[in-house]
């Protein structure tokens, strides 16, 4: 079914939004027919609007009345800058930014049209711009088509099948300014379930709350969030007996967290996703077995396999790599972006023709085994240089993860003038040994995981890592907070 037409269906007969709350949103389909009537009367289609309203059912109101109509959409944070905000605005040509102040005043002075014409938009048409930050400091905006969204989203419908349905219950915790938030969308939309919306605002004990109280039986989420949940101060008072599958993707999915995983959430769907926001939401998917021979290969768990019109490749020195040969992941298919919008010059590094398709560059340095399964083993970007040695970032965290103390860890890399870089692990211990557990005794273990030269030369303990609005790890703020503590 047409996207519009989905969602007229689906606002016939809504199915219930809750707040942060927990009360249930009233008049939606009053109030999204007089939206869609306030947007008929912008002068352009084309030109997207931008949504800065509260993470509440209000932003999916308007959200949907903009996918409804044809009208792209902008979602933006409560609180952007100025300075970035205008940044966005001139990049994208918004025609328009919709604040609560504008939204209550469309409401009070809107009223509902007389029936709207249909449009007929062709699948390149863009359906939504997503924000990401940029190697310039300038934001980078990704267009992606209203055709790539209806890819992700039938695949989407069709993996999970009959696991979720109209009598879960859905948490949406992610901010709409990360394009795995959608995700709730689809299943709002296509599986007709109702959404309650978190307020948990990055407080891990007030989400475990959420999860108990609301009877939560799925959720989408980035790994960090998934950590701290089934840490032992938090997993140990939460009744998580309501959950039946959990959707977990972002950012790397570490082989800590899947032991966590394996220990407390047996019984549960559990699904890794992965994929860039350029390739719209997610590209691969695991299903997980428990069973590490299967989910995983040297402690790098497996982000499965690709989505139906997905076509990965490994790019190995200018050819397409074999079963276990690790290259560059790049993808083809239906669900590539438009490219960043106003910025030719970066779509054309992030997207190149081989033999006749339009692939995506990832950056991410990957393999796929015997089985067809792909596995990312690190950044490009992220692999660096210590006293003349190639190191990656990923690969030390990785073996540092797999250490019986360890409950998460984050490897960073400070520029230096001597040794090209200084490499500072950032550890999470686990609740037990927290006490006593010495730096010594941490460096004296990372050498025997560890070449030498791969082993950090400062270990940081630290109770949680800082992120950013989606929910992963920031790693720019770790960068300033070790700078600033070696003043």
């Amino acid at each position: 079914m047409e996207l519009s037409t989905l969602i007229r269906a689906r606002m016939e007969s809504p199915t219930p939004l809750y707040d942060s709350k927990g009360n249930e949103f009233s008049n939606i389909v009053e109030q999204f027919n007089i939206v869609r009537g306030y947007l008929e009367t912008l002068p352009s289609f084309t030109r997207p609007v931008g949504i800065m309203l509260p993470k509440e059912p209000q932003f999916v109101l308007l959200m949907l009345a903009c996918m409804e109509r044809g009208i792209p959409y902008v979602p933006l944070s409560v609180g952007t800058p100025e300075e970035r905000l205008a940044d966005i605005v001139e990049d994208a040509d918004i025609q328009s930014v919709i604040r609560q102040e504008n939204f209550d005043a469309i409401l009070s002075r809107g009223k509902i049209p007389d029936k709207l014409a249909d449009r007929q938009l062709p699948a390149e048409h863009p359906l939504y711009i997503i924000f990401t930050s940029g190697s310039t400091g300038r934001p980078k905006g990704v267009a992606i088509s209203r055709g790539a969204f209806k890819a992700y989203s039938d695949w989407l419908v069709d993996y999970l099948g009959d696991s979720i349905t109209e009598d879960d219950r859905v948490l949406q915790i992610t901010e709409f300014t990360f394009d795995i938030s959608l995700i709730d969308i689809i299943l709002y939309l296509r599986k007709g379930t109702p959404l309650y919306f978190s307020g948990f605002n990055n407080i891990i004990v007030k989400l475990a709350q959420e999860i108990e109280l609301k009877q939560i039986t799925a959720f989408s989420t980035v790994p960090n969030n998934m950590t701290m949940l089934l840490s032992d101060l938090v997993v140990k008072k939460s009744d998580f007996s309501r959950l039946r599958t959990l959707m977990v993707g972002g950012a790397r999915f570490s082989y800590g967290l899947y032991q966590k995983i394996s220990q407390h959430c047996r019984g549960l769907d559990i699904h890794n996703f992965y994929g860039p926001t350029e390739f719209t939401i997610y590209c691969h998917a695991k299903k997980m077995t428990f069973d590490p021979v299967q989910d995983a290969r040297d402690h790098t768990v497996s982000i499965g396999l690709p989505n139906t019109q997905v076509q990965p490749e490994i790019l190995v020195d200018d050819r397409f790599g074999e079963a276990f040969e690790q290259g560059e992941l790049i993808l083809s298919g239906a669900q590539i972006m438009n490219g960043y919008v106003n910025n030719s010059e970066k779509t054309a590094e992030a997207i190149t023709e081989i033999q006749g398709r339009k692939f995506y560059k990832t950056g991410d340095l990957a393999y796929k085994d015997d089985r067809g399964e792909y596995f990312i083993v690190g950044r490009l970007d992220d692999t660096i240089k210590v006293r003349g040695y190639r190191v990656n970032l990923l690969d030390i965290d990785s073996y540092i993860a797999r250490l019986d103390f360890v409950q998460d860890v984050t490897t960073i890399a400070i520029p230096d003038e001597i040794r090209e870089n200084l490499t500072v692990c950032y550890l999470i211990p686990k609740a037990d040994v927290r006490e006593s557990l010495k730096i010594v005794d941490v460096k004296r273990k990372l050498k025997e995981v560890l070449m030498d030269y791969q082993v950090p030369d400062k270990v940081v303990f630290t109770d949680r890592f800082p992120t950013n609005t989606s929910g992963k790890v920031c790693k720019k703020t770790l960068a300033a907070q070790f700078l600033e503590s070696q003043k």
